[in-house]
């Protein structure tokens, strides 16, 4: 009655897909999957959509280790997810494909409306553009995003509590409805990204393009 953690290479979603859901649902127990990969492993073209056919055809599929994606899977069929809220708990990393560092050190901030993760530095700069998000929750009640420049003001409770709302709107939806209910939100958000956007608005970031056009 345990439940079979399995650490999968993104690519396997991809590239056998049909093999990896025969291999693990036919085990007749609960299975836990973390995907590995050295950046974002959702990234990977056709990794969302074998997510979704995973989470559709896995009688009791958890998702661990994850970013919003998590969230997706929920919406398509998944039982139970869980959200890492550093960079370095989204995803599993091992020695064939380990960690890519980034240089900007700024805090990495959950933007509701945008479906994404932004660096505190590039929204600080949005503003200069006109561009300003605020968060209406009780966790910041109203204040904008972009004081998260400062890394004395501490990101994690915002970043918590915009996940765990997109969450509780999935979950809250018919179940009929949850799918189409969080591509929705993943094809508004891809409207920010305009040509002459602001910085880092240029073009949708892989994970979220693969869930528009699913």
């Amino acid at each position: 009655g345990a439940v079979i953690l399995v650490a999968v290479e993104a690519k396997v979603l991809v590239e056998h897909l049909d093999a990896f859901i025969d291999a693990v649902g036919t085990t007749g127990q609960p299975i836990a999957i973390v995907l590995v990969d050295g950046r974002d492993p959702l990234a990977l073209a056709g990794a969302v959509l074998g997510l979704q056919c995973c989470a559709q055809q896995i009688a009791d599929l958890t998702l661990l280790r994850s970013d919003q994606g998590a969230i997706g899977a929920i919406a398509c069929g998944a039982r139970h997810a869980s959200i890492g809220i550093t960079t370095t708990t989204r995803h599993l990393t091992t020695f064939n494909y380990p960690p890519r560092g980034r240089r900007d050190r700024s805090q990495r901030v959950f933007v509701l409306y945008a479906m994404d993760w932004f660096v505190a530095r590039d929204i600080a700069a949005w503003r200069t553009a006109g561009l300003v998000f605020s968060c209406e929750f009780e966790c910041c009640r109203g204040q904008t995003l972009d004081r998260f420049f400062d890394p004395d003001v501490d990101v994690r409770p915002h970043n918590m509590t915009a996940l765990a709302q997109l969450a509780l709107a999935v979950i809250e939806a018919n179940p009929s409805e949850r799918r189409q209910l969080f591509i929705d939100r993943c094809r508004v958000a891809t409207l920010l990204y305009e040509p002459g956007s602001v910085s880092n608005l240029v073009e949708p970031k892989p994970q979220l393009k693969n869930w528009a056009l699913s």
